[in-house]
């Protein structure tokens, strides 16, 4: 008799979760599962009224409850469409591949400029800004009148903007700032680096030199701006014991180097030209260590000939 209330109890609850289910979903499945549900467990119940003594379950009520368990169709059992390998209908059309528009991703930019060689034509709309080795490239690089130079012996990079200077074809004194408002260039090379070794360190050099540069891009913003390394000393000049180093014109070169921006800004190393190969400047030429003599500033020069922007 347990058993049969066991069996009974069990069946119960199966087809109760069956009619829940239908309600929600598949009801079309369920429905027959259902009625047969009910007919069995009404069924069993008549069966465990007529025979209250009886604690075995008849045969033909554990084969009929077999054949029940062999034929139902449970929810878990039916086949979702979405399940892989079964197609999804949409209505949305998917392209082609050779439709599909490029990945950004696979964009190649390409700059609006190469770098080239140049006559001395390219520096008629230039304007050179230094200290005392520029003043030397401006009095011995047999120049172009067209050519322009904003250069003074002892200019650091803190304070060019408001240095004063003369320009050809007047005997009026400007600052570079003012120059640089009254006129645009095409290109503008710039030098500093030697004079500064006895101000601060190279963060603090880097600081002065990224505000110089904000301003003149502020100031001319369509020209080509070069950065040019400091000029190095020769081994003997470095090896003095002041603070006029390789070391620390190198470490200055190298953190402004990060300024150039290859879209606006370039870093041209001129050290390349005029150093040798363990990387002291020539000491035939230089008449003190630092400045280069005059019959060697063409090799600068041509240097910059050679390493030139081009915009196509």
């Amino acid at each position: 008799m347990e058993r049969l209330k066991r069996w009974a109890f069990l069946l119960t609850m199966a087809f109760c979760g069956i009619i829940y289910l239908s309600v929600y979903d598949h009801w079309s499945i369920y429905l027959s599962v259902r009625d047969k549900g009910t007919a069995m467990a009404e069924k069993l119940k008549k069966y465990d009224e007529e025979q209250q003594e009886q604690e075995e379950i008849p045969q033909e009520i554990i084969d009929e409850l077999s054949q029940y368990e062999e034929n139902a169709v449970y929810y878990w059992d039916v086949e979702d469409p979405t399940e892989e390998g079964e197609a999804v209908e949409s209505s949305e059309e998917i392209p082609p591949e050779s439709q599909l528009p490029p990945s950004t991703e696979e964009e190649i930019s390409v700059p609006p400029y190469v770098w080239g060689s140049v006559d001395e034509s390219y520096f008629d709309d230039a304007v050179f800004i230094g200290d005392s080795r520029t003043v030397g490239l401006q009095n011995y690089g047999d120049w172009s009148d067209q050519v322009t130079f904003m250069a003074s012996t002892g200019l650091m990079v803190h304070k060019a903007m408001r240095t004063k200077v003369t320009l050809p074809g007047s005997k009026n004194q400007v600052t570079i700032e003012e120059a640089l408002s009254a006129k645009q260039y095409g290109k503008i090379y710039i030098m500093f680096g030697i004079n500064e070794l006895g101000r601060g360190d190279a963060e603090r050099y880097l600081l002065d030199y990224s505000t110089f540069l904000d301003k003149l891009k502020e100031l001319q913003p369509n020209a080509i701006i070069y950065i040019q390394s400091g000029l190095k000393v020769t081994a003997k000049r470095a090896a003095k014991g002041d603070m006029v180093t390789n070391t620390g014109i190198e470490e200055r070169n190298e953190i402004i180097k990060s300024l150039a921006d290859d879209k606006q800004v370039f870093y041209l190393n001129v050290n390349e030209a005029v150093c040798d190969e363990d990387g002291n400047l020539f000491e035939d030429y230089t008449h003190d260590g630092i400045h280069l003599k005059a019959q060697y500033l063409t090799i600068w020069k041509d240097y910059l000939c050679e390493n030139a922007v081009i915009k196509e």
